[in-house]
């Protein structure tokens, strides 16, 4: 079992899509068919980055936790987690998931760019649905989880009209999970998201929730939302959208939230309470 914070969070509690007070589930993040059901050792955010300078400095690591079977948070009431989250939504994130592990492991040469016939719209729900059960708590503050909450509960929405849900590949095996997070650089040829920056990233590809006008050259999976759940779209995937664009440096584990003084990271980072349920988890 894992917990993000020293508190364990009681098994009756509101749910983190639908508020009810209600017996919590644990909701694995991402979902077990995409890759999220083996033994990981994790860390929160500032525990791991801790741990890679104390590395080279020689200081004291912290103790990494075990999970056995992949990243949970016991967040959801049965019908957020398995009827409308399990049943409805999430095939269609594991269908992206390995079609996109098919392409980048196949060893046929293949063009920059392929299309897939895919439901958007459950897909952007699951995604959703998940960065909102990535939180130890019920949080009725934060205007994004509002957003969020209102979009995941009615089929018929379209995506929020001020935010993005930006789509990339994900060539590691970490399973990285941050919330609410603000990043920027003095560096203007730095392309960042704006706004607050929730980010699910796990083998083989990522997603970066956030506001603005820049897509920092990725694809906008909201662009193609619509008001029929059902509908299907030919979804461009990008197979260079592991690097920045116009080069060959890849973009690193934690982009957009990786701290550094060039073009290809964040100068600054800010971030609320939620920290304590940021994780980078690995596989052991």
């Amino acid at each position: 079992m894992i917990y993000m914070k020293q508190k364990r969070r009681k098994r009756f509690d509101q749910c983190n899509i639908c508020g009810k007070f209600e017996k919590l589930s644990d909701d694995h993040v991402p979902p077990k068919s995409c890759f999220n059901k083996e033994k990981v050792v994790y860390n929160n955010y500032y525990e791991d980055v801790a741990n890679a300078k104390a590395r080279i400095t020689g200081d004291e690591l912290y103790a990494y936790k075990i999970s056995q079977n992949g990243i949970k948070f016991p967040s959801l009431c049965a019908k957020c987690n398995n009827t409308l989250l399990g049943a409805n939504y999430d095939h269609e994130l594991e269908r992206l998931a390995k079609c996109v592990h098919n392409l980048v492991s196949s060893q046929v040469t293949l063009p920059s760019n392929v299309t897939l016939s895919l439901n958007v719209n459950k897909l952007s729900r699951s995604v959703i649905g998940h960065l909102l059960a990535a939180k130890n708590k019920y949080d009725g503050q934060v205007l994004t989880d509002r957003k969020m909450r209102e979009y995941f509960l009615d089929e018929t929405l379209l995506p929020p009209k001020d935010m993005k849900l930006l789509f990339r590949l994900y060539p590691y095996e970490s399973i990285i999970i941050h919330r609410d997070f603000v990043v920027g650089s003095l560096i203007k040829t730095a392309q960042l998201p704006s706004g607050t920056v929730d980010c699910l990233s796990f083998y083989p590809i990522a997603f970066v929730l956030c506001s603005g006008a820049s897509s920092c050259g990725l694809v906008d999976i909201f662009k193609y939302g619509t008001s029929t759940i059902d509908d299907m779209i030919d979804f461009p995937i990008d197979l260079s959208s592991h690097k920045h664009p116009n080069s060959n440096v890849v973009r690193h584990f934690l982009w957009p939230t990786n701290v550094s003084d060039d073009e290809y990271g964040t100068m600054f980072l800010l971030t609320s309470g939620a920290s304590g349920d940021s994780v980078i988890a690995k596989k052991k």
